[in-house]
C-alpha cells in the first residue's frame, strides 16, 4: 500500500513489494484514468508503477462484471503439499507400525514435509499422536480365557452378578488420587510455579488394605492386612491374606454366594486353598490377567480420590513410615464408609458391559 503524503513532504515510495491493492486503490487509479490522465501521471499521483495501473485497469472490466465491484477474484489457493500418492503410502506406514514416529516418517522414508503438514494430514483421519495405554500382557492363551468367561457369563442377569462377592486388595498411598487439576493460563506460563501441581517428594507411606462388596450385601469391612515377617521378603503372604479372609470374610459369606478373587500366588496358595474348603467358600473360576472384568479396581480409584478430597491434611504430615502408616490407616477405613452405595451398584450394574467389551475384543484389552 502506497504511503500517503504529509502536507510539505515529499512522497515516500517506499512500500512492501508484491502487496495487494485495496478497492479503494484500484477506484482511484480507474477514476483517474477515466478523467483522462496519463499512465505516467497516473502513477506520479498514486505511487504505483505503471505497470501496475495498467494492468489493474485492463482487469476492471472482468473483476466489474464477476464481483459488481474491485474485490479480488476467488484465487485457486496454495498447491497441496502431499501428492495422492504421498498420502497412499503415508497412510499405509502409519497402519502398517502405529509406533512410527514423525521423525521417521520424515527422514527414513524420505518425506521433505514439515511435521505439522503431516500432522494436519492424518488429522483427517483421526489418527493422532497418543500415549500408549498401560495393561497387563496378554497371550493367545490368556485371550482366549477370557474370550470363554464373557461367553459363559454373557447372559448372566442382575440378580446373578448380585450373588457375587468381588475382593480385592489395594495399596492406598499417601497423596495418590485426586482429581486432575487444570489451571487457565497463556503458553508461557506453562512452567511458572503458580501454575505446577506439586508432587510429593520421596516414595511415600502406603497401606495395604483388602475389601469385598456383593450386590446383596453391600460392601465389608475395609481390612488392613499384616506383613508376614516369616515370608522370604517379609511382604504379604497367603499367612497374610487368610488373616484378611478371617476378619473381613468369614462373617460375610453366606452359602449360594460366589467367592471372586484374582489369581495372585497368595490366593491360590495351598493354605488360602485349605481356608476356602474349611469354611465352605465357593470361588469362582477367574480368567487370567482380568482386573478389567472385577468392578471393585473403579471402588479402589474412588476410594484413593475420597481419601485425598476429605483428608488433604494428610500430605503435610511428617514423621516415619510406619507412624504415618498408623495415622493413615483409620481414614482409609473412614473413606471406605463414606463411598455412595449408589457407586457400588454402578459398578455392578457394568458386568454386563465388561462382557460384551472382552467379545467385542476377541478376548485382548478393553477400555475397562
Amino acid at each position: 500500500m502506497a504511503n500517503l503524503r504529509t502536507p510539505l513532504r515529499e512522497i515516500n515510495a517506499n512500500r512492501l513489494p508484491s502487496t495487494e491493492l485495496t478497492k479503494e486503490q484500484r477506484s482511484q487509479i480507474i477514476t483517474l484514468r477515466h478523467r483522462g490522465d496519463s499512465w505516467l501521471e497516473i502513477a506520479e499521483s498514486t505511487g504505483f508503477p505503471i505497470r501496475t495501473c495498467r494492468t489493474t485497469y485492463s482487469r476492471l472490466a472482468v473483476q466489474r462484471e464477476l464481483t459488481g465491484n474491485y474485490a479480488s477474484l476467488p484465487r485457486n489457493g496454495r498447491p497441496k503439499a502431499l501428492s495422492q500418492h504421498d498420502k497412499r503410502r503415508l497412510l499405509r506406514a502409519v497402519r502398517l507400525d502405529p509406533y512410527i514416529t514423525y521423525k521417521t516418517i520424515r527422514f527414513e522414508m524420505h518425506y521433505p514435509y514439515s511435521k505439522s503438514t503431516i500432522y494436519r494430514f492424518l488429522d483427517v483421519y483421526n489418527i493422532k499422536n497418543w500415549r500408549a495405554k498401560k495393561r497387563p500382557a496378554l497371550t493367545e492363551e490368556h485371550a482366549q480365557l477370557r474370550l470363554n468367561w464373557a461367553f459363559e457369563h454373557r447372559d448372566w442377569t442382575e440378580q446373578d452378578w448380585a450373588k457375587v462377592d468381588w475382593s480385592d486388595e489395594c495399596s492406598v498411598e499417601r497423596g495418590k488420587g485426586g482429581p486432575t487439576l487444570w489451571v487457565l493460563r497463556r503458553p508461557e506460563q506453562k512452567w511458572d510455579k503458580e501454575m505446577i501441581d506439586p508432587m510429593p517428594k520421596g516414595k511415600q507411606a502406603s497401606v495395604m488394605v483388602w475389601g469385598c462388596f456383593s450386590g446383596l450385601k453391600g460392601r465389608t469391612k475395609l481390612v488392613i492386612m499384616t506383613r508376614d515377617e516369616e515370608s522370604k521378603r517379609g511382604g504379604y503372604s497367603a499367612n497374610s491374606y487368610c488373616i484378611a479372609l478371617d476378619e473381613g470374610l468369614r462373617d460375610y459369606y453366606e452359602p449360594g454366594m460366589m467367592f471372586m478373587q484374582d489369581n495372585a500366588p497368595i490366593h491360590t496358595a495351598h493354605k488360602a486353598e485349605e481356608w476356602f474348603e474349611i469354611h465352605g467358600v465357593q470361588v469362582m473360576i477367574w480368567p487370567p490377567y482380568s482386573p478389567d472384568l472385577n468392578p471393585i479396581e473403579h471402588i479402589w480409584r474412588f476410594l484413593k480420590d475420597q481419601l485425598i478430597n476429605d483428608y488433604p491434611e494428610t500430605l503435610q504430615w511428617k514423621g516415619n513410615h510406619d507412624a504415618l502408616k498408623e495415622r493413615l490407616a483409620p481414614l482409609i477405613i473412614e473413606a471406605w464408609k463414606k463411598i455412595p452405595q449408589s457407586y457400588f451398584d454402578k459398578c455392578l450394574e457394568s458386568m454386563k458391559s465388561r462382557c460384551e467389551a472382552v467379545i467385542e475384543a476377541d478376548g485382548w484389552y478393553t477400555k475397562y
